[in-house]
């Protein structure tokens, strides 16, 4: 098994989440993952991370609006979750 990327997901204060943003950004230049239901501190994440075009882990029916404008202002891919396939196509075509 070989590592090849990072996920970063806020748990608590959106201080430590970005003490760890930025820990990992010093030591390794894999991919990264940003996980964080908090707008702010992920945009702050995103200011810290955008030459590294980290993905955006997840987009959903409750926020889809707020973070694809995030993903679109730092220009960084999203991925979108649905529990029906239906609704899942709707929340891909509202992002196109």
């Amino acid at each position: 098994m070989k590592v090849n990327l990072v996920a970063l997901r806020q748990n608590r204060s959106a201080e430590r989440y970005l003490e760890a943003v930025k820990l990992v950004l010093a030591n390794t230049p894999l991919a990264l993952i940003l996980m964080s239901n908090d707008l702010a501190a992920l945009k702050q994440a995103l200011a810290l991370t955008k030459d590294k075009r980290p993905l955006i882990y997840l987009g959903s029916k409750d926020n889809i609006n707020e973070i694809a404008q995030a993903a679109k202002e730092f220009n960084v891919p999203l991925a979108v979750s649905e529990t029906d396939l239906e609704k899942l196509s709707c929340l891909v075509q509202e992002l196109n």
